[in-house]
């Protein structure tokens, strides 16, 4: 008997059920693969996470990240530098063995290789969990397994996916402290260029709408024409799927919770994921210890929602304009969007200084 099984060990899964474990619960963290584990994941964490996470995570960072480049089908580019980090790279294959580990340090019995199926109601407000394995009984079962989340299928979601496409690419940039982002090449996303590690490059499109491109063919063709790739090796290009909000979320019903990417903790204008789902599992394991932990869960995902909104609006003004955006866009607007990375704006500052600024532009004209 537990009181709370954990279904994935990414990062909204292995930090719920550490905080759990802290706050007295006896947790059951529950992993199809065996860790550690490949992970399809640019691995970007913005700084504005360092407050959800333990304090020696940046032992896991594998790059720093102080500067950024805006260009257009990889052809310009705008540039600007921060004298703070603004993003941290992660190895997701390393980083969730590491939140792992710092779940089990907290007493949460975790078992790997192991599937979740399906899971039955009780008497008594208990969860009958069963798996690959076995057939466990919870009080309260949270799913924390990605976008393709099982636990959600079996609560009979079903919800739209988008695809992501990613390559390592054999090369340096610079000091490999530097992003690049490219507009123009999808209708709603963009291609990026992010450091990984000393001698290797993650290069990726995200569209976060459907595309009738074959979106492989078109990361090939990118890498092939882009001034700093051409040439270089490309090891394997492989895809994920990401399912962005647009102020909502879907957190589960009664005694059956979700978080992280299982509930669409993604942001509509970058497809970040894992600031969100860190934010949220602190916001579920707070939750969990009150009376009332639906209503409680409901109430705190508040902000996190607002944000999502915000996002999304953000993410409609730049990527339905993204040619005149790019092409008026100044040095000082990256930095106001290192500020929002730090965490020092939110996404409603950021959209209100996007309107404004896109306005200005509109009017000079």
């Amino acid at each position: 008997m537990f009181d709370a099984i954990v279904v994935g060990a990414g990062p909204a899964g292995a930090t719920t059920a550490r905080l759990l474990a802290q706050k007295g619960f006896k947790v059951l963290l529950i992993e199809k693969e065996n860790l550690p584990r490949p992970k399809l994941c640019a691995g970007a964490v913005s700084i504005r996470a360092k407050p959800y996470l333990p304090n020696d995570w940046e032992n896991a960072v594998i790059n720093t990240v102080y500067g950024g480049n805006l260009g257009f089908k990889g052809e310009i580019y705008l540039s600007a530098r921060c004298d703070k980090p603004v993003v941290k790279i992660v190895e997701r294959r390393s980083f969730d063995l590491y939140l792992t580990i710092k779940a089990k340090d907290e007493g949460v019995t975790v078992r790997e290789g192991e599937s979740f199926i399906n899971f039955h109601s009780l008497r008594g407000d208990f969860t009958e969990v069963v798996t690959t394995k076995g057939v466990y009984k919870t009080k309260y079962l949270i799913g924390a397994d990605g976008a393709l989340s099982k636990v959600l299928r079996a609560l009979g979601v079903k919800r739209k996916t988008f695809l992501v496409c990613e390559a390592l690419v054999e090369t340096r940039i610079g000091n490999m402290d530097e992003v690049f982002i490219d507009l123009g090449l999808v209708k709603w996303g963009y291609a990026w260029v992010f450091p990984h590690g000393e001698e290797l490059v993650s290069v990726g499109i995200a569209s976060l709408k459907r595309e009738e491109r074959n979106l492989k063919l078109l990361l090939r063709k990118y890498i092939e024409n882009h001034s700093l790739l051409k040439g270089k090796k490309i090891r394997s290009i492989k895809s994920w799927f990401l399912s962005p909000s647009r102020g909502g979320l879907f957190t589960g019903e009664g005694n059956i919770f979700l978080v992280g990417e299982a509930s669409g903790s993604v942001d509509a204008l970058l497809g970040e994921g894992i600031y969100y789902s860190v934010w949220q599992a602190h916001l579920l394991a707070e939750c969990l210890k009150s009376q009332n932990h639906r209503r409680c869960y409901s109430r705190s995902l508040k902000r996190l929602k607002r944000e999502f909104l915000f996002g999304y609006l953000t993410g409609f003004l730049g990527y339905s304009f993204q040619r005149f955006m790019f092409k008026n866009a100044k040095e000082r607007d990256l930095k106001e969007f290192f500020k929002f990375l730090r965490g020092e704006k939110t996404y409603a500052d950021l959209f209100k200084y996007g309107v404004k600024r896109f306005l200005s532009s509109l009017f000079k004209f």
